[in-house]
């Protein structure tokens, strides 16, 4: 045991600052996923009809495609560095993986985070919940 322990050792400050970005990218990609959820949410509502078949395709796509697929492609498709104008832009790897965490988790929260619902009464004829959580379960139903 004293050897297990005498060879992780010299290791520790780098597996708990891999830990600590471990933490930092799920944060971030909860974050942006919860924005994303949201802003998709709002679009559905929208009084264009393009804009909520949009959001509404991109919510669907979103939901329905396998979180490593959608990781993979982040991953592997989108570039290290852009070269714009002479100028590198470096996307780095950490970033990539916040990006394909969210994106799958963005089409999840939008109908919990979205606008309230704009039924004015329930189905059966009663006014709505006053709590929001019970607002959004209802609107989610």
């Amino acid at each position: 045991m004293n050897e297990v322990v005498s060879a992780l050792l010299p290791w520790l400050p780098m597996l708990l600052k891999g830990f600590a970005l471990n933490l930092w990218i799920g944060a971030l990609a909860m974050l942006l996923a919860c924005m994303a959820g949201v802003c998709l949410g709002a679009l559905q509502r929208a009084k264009s009809r393009g804009l909520r078949l949009g959001a509404k395709l991109v919510t669907q796509l979103l939901r329905n495609s396998p979180w490593l697929v959608v990781m993979f492609f982040v991953m592997h498709l989108l570039p290290y560095e852009w070269h714009v104008a002479g100028v590198v832009i470096s996307l780095p790897a950490w970033l990539k993986a916040v990006l394909a965490l969210s994106l799958p988790a963005a089409g999840m929260p939008r109908k919990s985070c979205a606008a309230p619902c704009s039924r004015s009464r329930e189905p059966n004829g009663k006014p709505p919940p006053r709590s929001a959580t019970a607002r959004w379960a209802s609107c989610a139903m």
